[in-house]
């Protein structure tokens, strides 16, 4: 394995080979483990995360580290774990444990333990391997849960039948697996997630934990497989029983992943967007206002991310009035109201109507973000007044600037000029 260990880049590399130093020198025993031993023999990612098992008390040993590279380090007493920020690299620390669910659905008691109880928590097979750090065994694969053979078959295979009923985000996070890795739940393994889901398994979970689950499942590479994959395992009633998932809303988030794709370069040029929240959207923009409200609210939605979701949800059927429009100005003074988010949804939603569409495709590529160049100081200079009535000149200039597509600020000047005459003001 360690020949493995050299396809992930130097700087990682070599990260490894000072912490298993400092760790002989201290006498801990580190391992890394889960995801990143994953994806090492997947091959997938030469960048892979760091995240080290100790069987000793990580927090100590991670400001042993970080002392030695002279970097930030964040602690997090709860769990005994810490992260260190290494220049170009984030190391994970976690203390070797063993987890107990007193409950279905809460958090675990987490003990102190050794490496094979803290591989035996893990959510399936192919997360429990590790590869030994320690100076004398450096870069071993240790499996003794069968993760290998079971990468190799591209299944996943939890670890014992209480496994989602413990904990039933796992579902989720295998849909994830499934999606990023192009696996399968092992038959078994799927009917322990579908009785789980029987049982109502998710509905145990606290909602800011399925929030998390749901804004990692949208941001996968393929987001509408995914959602397909959770409709056909469990459905949503675990986020409400009011969300009615259909043939058509499939295709709405495909025609979504079009649009994202074909404005991606032009909008993130001008605004970052949250994509995953656009194709959240589908599931919340048949749903009544008031269910929709406190459903945002029970998951710990931001405030942002709520006003676009209430948006969306509100005015989707007023955007028909985009049909009749014949003026760029009228097209802009509705669309310029609303996030890139709601727009794009909107375009997905319209996408069949060319006269919609086509308005929308117009404020995305031409007139989002025009702005006027003349400011209220050329207005004083050109002893406009009163000055309450700024305003409003440069509002009717926008709009002119954007009908008349004037090109430079002296065709401003000259706009504003017969605006404000217009106006009959002495």
């Amino acid at each position: 394995m360690v020949h493995g260990l050299k396809k992930i880049n130097k700087e990682a590399f070599d990260i490894l080979v000072i912490l298993s130093k400092l760790a002989h020198k201290k006498g801990a025993r580190l391992y890394l483990i889960g995801g990143s031993v994953r994806d090492i023999i997947l091959g997938t990612n030469s960048n892979i995360d760091l995240d080290i098992v100790v069987e000793d008390d990580a927090i100590s040993f991670a400001e042993h580290a970080a002392s030695h590279f002279k970097c930030e380090i964040k602690k997090h007493e709860t769990f005994r774990t810490a992260t260190v920020f290494v220049p170009n690299h984030k190391v994970d620390f976690a203390t070797a444990r063993n987890e107990e669910y007193k409950k279905p659905g809460a958090l675990p008691t987490v003990s102190v333990s050794h490496l094979k109880d803290d591989m035996a928590r893990r959510d399936f097979t192919i997360n429990t391997m590790a590869v030994d750090l320690n100076e004398k065994t450096f870069g071993e694969l240790i499996d003794i849960c069968g993760g290998q053979k079971d990468l190799k078959s591209k299944v996943l295979r939890a670890l014992h039948d209480a496994s989602f009923t413990d904990d039933a985000t796992r579902i989720l996070r295998g849909i994830r697996f499934e999606n990023r890795f192009g696996f399968k739940f092992e038959s078994h393994t799927l009917k322990l997630a579908k009785d789980a889901i029987k049982k109502r398994a998710l509905l145990n979970i606290h909602p800011h934990r399925l929030y998390d689950e749901m804004k990692l499942i949208l941001d996968e590479p393929d987001p509408v497989k995914c959602l397909k994959r959770v409709d056909d395992i469990c459905g949503f009633d675990f986020l409400s029983n009011e969300i009615k998932f259909d043939k058509d809303d499939v295709l709405l988030l495909r025609r979504i992943a079009k649009v994202l794709k074909t404005y991606r370069a032009k909008i993130l040029d001008k605004r970052k967007i949250t994509e995953w929240l656009v194709y959240f959207s589908v599931l919340t923009y048949k749903l009544p206002k008031r269910t929709l409200s406190s459903m945002l609210k029970l998951y710990g939605f931001k405030k942002g991310e709520e006003l676009i979701l209430l948006s969306i949800n509100k005015h989707l059927k007023a955007m028909a009035k985009l049909k009749k429009l014949s003026t760029p100005s009228k097209i802009f003074k509705i669309l310029d109201l609303f996030s890139y988010e709601a727009i794009l949804f909107f375009l997905a939603y319209y996408y069949e109507d060319k006269n919609i569409a086509g308005n929308i495709q117009l404020f995305l590529e031409e007139l989002s973000g025009i702005k006027v160049m003349v400011r209220g100081s050329d207005l004083i200079r050109l002893n406009i007044v009163p000055v309450r009535i700024y305003g409003k000149l440069l509002e009717a200039l926008l709009y002119a600037k954007i009908d008349k597509r004037l090109k430079d600020k002296s065709a401003e000047i000259s706009e504003i000029m017969k605006i404000y005459k217009k106006l009959g003001i002495q």
